[in-house]
């Protein structure tokens, strides 16, 4: 992951986590919503943002990957991995597991990317 990538998606971790009103809800539903909001305002599914709040629940799903690329050794993620990826194989994974949806949002990144690219002996 390049390095401006890995501090702009942090910054924007933090920024969300400073301005997004605090919730209880720290499910993976939380973070699948967050998902929807960041194919929106990335064009994943259509343009544009649609308001400054979009913009901090993206930010906050952004961040949460971020911080788990960056601090797990545990996962083989790709040597020449980019965040996009990464964030659309946790996409992914959150539309395909709703199961998991009442799971705490840091156990379905580690799931998501670790059943993607496998863990480390």
């Amino acid at each position: 992951m390049k390095t401006r990538t890995t501090i702009l998606a942090a910054i924007l971790g933090v920024t969300a986590l400073v301005s997004t009103p605090v919730s209880a809800d720290s499910s993976c539903r939380k973070l699948n919503d967050y998902w929807n909001e960041f194919k929106i305002t990335f064009g994943i599914d259509k343009d544009g943002l649609e308001n400054s709040f979009t913009l901090s629940k993206t930010a906050y799903y952004q961040g949460y990957i971020a911080g788990w690329v960056e601090r797990d050794r545990s996962i083989k993620l790709p040597t020449n991995g980019e965040f996009h990826q990464y964030a659309a194989v946790v996409g992914k994974w959150l539309e395909e597991n709703p199961d998991k949806w009442h799971e705490h949002r840091s156990n379905c990144v580690y799931w998501a990317l670790g059943e993607t690219y496998g863990l480390k002996d």
